[in-house]
């Protein structure tokens, strides 16, 4: 995923310091959720916008091991470990839907609310 971002930032001709006054998070803070594997979904999307960029793309671009393990190594564990990621991958994808989902009902919620009234 840190490899996607930062593909990004540099695409964008940005630094993750640039941008860390969007995403609300200190640079250690970043880097510790990164280092962690803890980053929370909303900062992902938070991050995505301040790439104007999808949160999937954090987890399809220039992360091939993400969802191709290396046929030529031979080695359980390492098949092991990109199928791990890609389930976290796709439980983070899946997240941050539910999270889109939510905020749209809500939006939509409010939007019946206010024509209700009128």
């Amino acid at each position: 995923m840190k490899e996607a971002i930062d593909l990004y930032l540099k695409k964008r001709g940005k630094t993750i310091k640039d941008i860390l006054p969007e995403i609300g998070m200190t640079e250690a803070g970043y880097y510790a959720a990164i280092r962690n594997d803890s980053m929370k979904v909303i900062t992902l999307q938070k991050i995505a916008k301040a790439l104007s960029v999808s949160i999937c793309q954090f987890f399809t671009e220039n992360d091939n091991n993400l969802t191709e393990p290396k046929a030529d190594s031979g080695n359980d564990t390492e098949i092991v470990k990109t199928l791990k990621r890609t389930i976290k991958a796709q439980e983070i994808a899946m997240e941050a839907m539910q999270v889109t989902i939510n905020m749209l009902q809500k939006e939509e919620a409010r939007q019946i609310t206010y024509s209700k009234k009128k």
